[in-house]
């Protein structure tokens, strides 16, 4: 893929490597204040709620998520060295995110149902729980043909990158792009891609079920990833498991307002039908995850991809759509400032510990 320029999307990504309320935060331990210069996600407490993870939203109590991080109007948000987006949940908005890898503005915008997405964060004693409802038309679970879904990317979905002891200031990939630094403070750092992927469906699911996959993309410890990426073997592959249950769900939504979803775009058009899907998932807090505790924030990326057909206009690198929260339009480090590989263009997570989002347990 040769590399093209625009206005939002001046390099395209590189593949053969696959891409694959803010109210007060209060109690916290230990947050490193390195975590996150672009926006602070606060991901509070379930409270004596319990959450399925089965694509179904109604268990999760959308209506208590009260402020979205937005980040600035683009490009003020990318050339300020630090946001102040906060809130408990993010919210996709075209005046807002950063388009890369060929991506250009006529994508998005096909048609009130092409594509929105929010994404909500959670978190108990043994889990951080993420939940993504997206606005679409098209759902694309096909690309993906790999035993052990290993490239997602290819499929309707996000991608997210964590930085787990939050103590990052640097770009992730300096000797060997795109892999991870596997040294000092990049060694745990890692990137999930999640997606839908009908390979992966639930036998005897009823309809509106869909099959989803979460997967470590690159990583600085590649025992992260095993040695058979998505498969057995590897260190978050193998915790999954060993949390017992299902680590991820998604399910078919015919009209996302009926089913309870509170996406902006929806509530804005009151007389529309969206459609769309949800994916449902959690990481297990585990200890043979470096960093990965509730004690201290997070540096966090979050980008979305969206499929549609061949000949979807303005989309990027794959015939994907490709857009990020923290407003990166490059994926390389030439320019930092613009890298979606840039701790210093991450936002954090940040684990409140009394705001629950349900009862008090």
């Amino acid at each position: 893929m040769q590399p093209t320029r625009s206005t939002r999307a001046r390099r395209p990504f590189r593949r053969p490597f696959a891409f694959g309320a803010a109210t007060a935060v209060l109690a916290l331990v230990a947050a490193p204040v390195l975590a996150g210069p672009k926006g602070t996600i606060t991901v509070r407490p379930l409270g004596n709620l319990t959450l399925t993870i089965d694509g179904d939203i109604s268990d999760w109590p959308l209506a208590n998520f009260t402020k979205a991080a937005q980040q600035p109007l683009f490009p003020e948000g990318q050339n300020a060295g630090s946001t102040q987006a906060a809130g408990d949940h993010i919210v996709f908005d075209r005046a807002r995110i950063g388009l890369f890898n060929g991506t250009t503005e006529e994508a998005f915008q096909a048609n009130d149902s092409d594509f929105g997405s929010s994404v909500y964060f959670a978190h108990d004693s043994r889990f951080l729980y993420i939940l993504a409802v997206f606005i679409d038309d098209v759902l694309r679970d096909d690309r993906d043909t790999r035993e052990h879904g290993s490239a997602g990317f290819n499929n309707d979905g996000f991608e997210f990158f964590l930085d787990t002891r939050g103590d990052s200031t640097d770009c992730i990939s300096d000797d060997e792009f795109p892999n991870i630094d596997q040294a000092g403070m990049n060694v745990d750092d890692f990137q999930v891609t999640v997606g839908l992927n009908a390979n992966f469906r639930p036998s005897g699911a009823a309809g509106n079920v869909l099959g989803a996959r979460q997967t470590v993309e690159r990583a600085g410890n590649l025992a992260l990833i095993g040695p058979d990426k998505g498969g057995p073997g590897g260190i978050y592959r193998d915790a999954l498991t060993a949390a017992g249950g299902a680590d991820i769900g998604a399910r078919r939504y015919a009209d996302l307002r009926a089913a309870g979803a509170r996406n902006p775009e929806i509530a804005a058009k009151p007389n529309v039908t969206f459609t769309g899907y949800a994916i449902e998932m959690r990481i297990p807090f585990a200890r043979t995850i470096p960093g990965f505790t509730p004690d201290h924030a997070m540096g966090f990326e979050l980008f979305w991809r969206d499929v549609d057909s061949d000949e979807d206009p303005g989309q990027g690198g794959g015939q994907i759509s490709w857009a990020s929260w923290g407003q990166s339009t490059e994926v390389p480090c030439d320019n930092p400032q613009a890298s979606l590989f840039h701790t210093a263009n991450w936002g954090s997570l940040v684990f409140d510990t009394t705001n629950f989002l349900g009862p008090a347990p």
